[in-house]
């Protein structure tokens, strides 16, 4: 008679093992799930980056047409300053030169051609936080002094306008005859060359002379610096948009039509 054997159970398998598995599993799902996040933010990132950099070289390349504009207008002006300075420092005024010193007052000491500079895409980097996109520690820091030239030359016209054009406003309507120049703009200003125009002498003293002189003076001393600041601003300008131009791999753009005729204005010679 044989003897039976008890049933032995089989060796239940470890669940540690597929704990692990399912960890891992898990931990590779999670990890390629930060990388496509990452990789999708960091593509919309630089796709921001270079929209705001394709919005920025507009800008520049329109700064660059104003600040040249500006900076013709105004060496006009300082040309059409020392012309009005001689005559006035040249007493008595025979007609021509009356004449021509009423012009010249007319046509130039109110105008003021500062640059106003775009800051669109600047002030947006700066709001949105989108700053810290740009890769380029180069690029970003001359955005940084760019910004920093245009508060500089903001600041600068306004002493142009505040502290001389209207002091100039002040002191020669005690000079000037307003019924010669009633009505007038700078742009008919040319009507007081004509001889046939009927002008006084200067009214006023002999220090009101002077100190509208000194004005003069003092203006075209203020005009010169803006000019420097102006053609600093300019090359920096054109750097900056070199710059871009190469790390974004991006096209010159393209002007927009803009009015030059008034670049042929030339202010008229005292004799």
């Amino acid at each position: 008679m044989q003897e039976s054997t008890p049933l032995q159970n089989p060796a239940k398998p470890s669940p540690w093992g597929n704990y692990v598995k399912e960890f891992i599993m898990l931990f590779l799902a999670i990890s390629l799930g930060f990388f496509v996040e990452n990789l999708r933010q960091d593509y919309a990132d630089r796709e921001v980056e270079r929209d705001f950099m394709i919005s920025l070289l507009e800008d520049l390349k329109d700064d660059s047409t104003k600040i040249v504009l500006a900076m013709h207008y105004n060496e006009i002006k300082m040309a059409a300053f020392d012309s009005l300075l001689i005559g006035l420092l040249h007493p008595p005024y025979n007609d021509s030169t009356l004449h021509l010193i009423y012009y010249l007052q007319r046509k130039y000491t109110g105008s003021n051609q500062s640059a106003n500079l775009t800051e669109r895409t600047l002030k947006q980097l700066s709001s949105t936080g989108a700053f810290r996109l740009i890769r380029s520690r180069e690029i970003a820091g001359e955005i940084t002094h760019y910004q920093e030239e245009i508060n500089a030359i903001h600041k600068q016209g306004q002493v142009m306008i505040f502290e001389y054009q209207l002091k100039a406003r002040e002191i020669s309507s005690r000079l000037f005859d307003a019924g010669a120049l009633f009505g007038l703009t700078r742009e008919t200003a040319h009507i007081l060359l004509d001889p046939n125009t009927r002008l006084k002498q200067l009214s006023g003293t002999g220090g009101d002379v002077n100190e509208y002189s000194n004005w003069l003076i003092s203006s075209n001393g203020t005009f010169f610096y803006y000019q420097k600041m102006l053609e600093r601003h300019l090359a920096h300008n054109i750097k900056l948009l070199e710059l871009i131009k190469k790390e974004y791999n991006l096209p010159h753009p393209q002007n927009k039509p803009f009015n030059f005729s008034f670049l042929n204005q030339t202010p008229a010679k005292t004799n």
